[in-house]
């Protein structure tokens, strides 16, 4: 019998302390538990070298960014992917990619409204769909328009009729949309392009031009500046950045002359992308130069590993250069106060 009541208080003591521990696992796990999901969006976009962190989701939407520039602008030898792209998907605001390639700064400022083009001589836009010569010109004399791109062109207004602006025989045409009386329009009457028409004054404004407008004298810096100074003017607004030249190859030697004066114009809204470019998109890739870009980082040149090809006279960037660029133009954009 005693031997039985002991078996049964062993038994007892068992149960207790089996219950006594799985209270107390059960109150572990309580203290353990996660507080509920916060919603955040995975950093993939940023470059290779950039920390991979989580980063809170954003809301540009109803917000537009408008780029104009040229090659740079339109991402030659990024084979795919350009700087408008990349402020896109950071964004996720609206972005339009108005670059034209082998534009100078004067003929990008005739597509966005700063350099404002006018007829030269007197036309007569026919009651049908044919084709009028309608050679314009403006403040710089006759631009590279649709030479190589008609980036926020079409469609166009001419004296109050919408129409499209195209290359016909190498010559410069207005042909109408929708058949109408003929119309006698006198020389100096504007063309309205594409941008200007859906400008919207909340737009913000990223202005990368002037690699085209082959300056070899500082004399000659001031009307960048000027030209620049008119897109903004047109634009109306002062959410807008300037970015720096990045090469002194093709046809700026004084790249860095030119910059500092940009630097000096506008101030916080101008952006050093070309520094950036030399002295740490590589380290940003995890890249380890080459000896080709050492000699290029040496020079002050953007490393060979970030251009569209070795060639010493290469000014164009390949895809890692183009999604660099958008990112740090985003990140001033941020910096501004223009987006989140």
């Amino acid at each position: 019998m005693k031997k039985h009541f002991l078996l049964f208080l062993l038994c007892l003591t068992l149960l207790m302390l089996a219950f006594i521990s799985g209270c107390g696992k059960k109150e572990e796990t309580t203290k353990q538990a996660k507080p509920e999901a916060v919603i955040t969006e995975q950093n993939t976009n940023l470059s290779d070298g950039a920390d991979n962190e989580e980063i809170e989701v954003k809301d540009n939407s109803g917000k537009r960014v408008v780029c104009f520039g040229d090659s740079l602008t339109v991402g030659t030898g990024g084979e795919g992917t350009t700087m408008p792209d990349t402020i896109a998907k950071l964004s996720g605001a609206e972005v339009l990619n108005y670059g034209g390639y082998g534009e100078s700064a004067s003929c990008i400022a005739a597509r966005q409204g700063g350099n404002p083009q006018y007829l030269v001589e007197d036309i007569v836009i026919p009651a049908d769909t044919t084709p009028v010569r309608a050679q314009c010109s403006g403040k710089y004399g006759y631009e590279m328009l649709l030479v190589f791109a008609d980036a926020g062109i079409n469609n166009v207004m001419l004296n109050g009729i919408e129409g499209t602006y195209t290359m016909v025989d190498d010559e410069r045409c207005f042909t109408r949309l929708t058949p109408g009386e003929e119309v006698k329009v006198p020389a100096g009457t504007q063309l309205f392009t594409h941008a200007m028409l859906d400008k919207r004054d909340d737009d913000i404004l990223v202005i990368w031009a002037g690699s085209n407008n082959g300056i070899e004298t500082e004399d000659q810096i001031p009307a960048l500046i000027e030209q620049i100074d008119e897109m903004i003017e047109y634009q109306g607004n002062d959410t807008y950045v300037v970015v720096s030249l990045t090469s002194r190859h093709g046809r700026i030697p004084l790249v860095d002359k030119v910059n500092e004066n940009l630097k000096n114009h506008f101030g916080e809204h101008y952006l050093d992308l070309r520094s950036y470019m030399v002295n740490e998109a590589l380290s940003e890739l995890n890249i380890t130069p080459t000896k080709l870009d050492n000699q290029a980082i040496a020079a002050g040149d953007v490393p060979v590993s970030i251009r569209y090809s070795t060639d010493e006279e290469e000014n164009h960037g390949n895809a890692d250069f183009y999604r660099l660029a958008g990112e740090q133009i985003y990140k001033k954009l941020v910096e501004l106060g223009y987006l989140y």
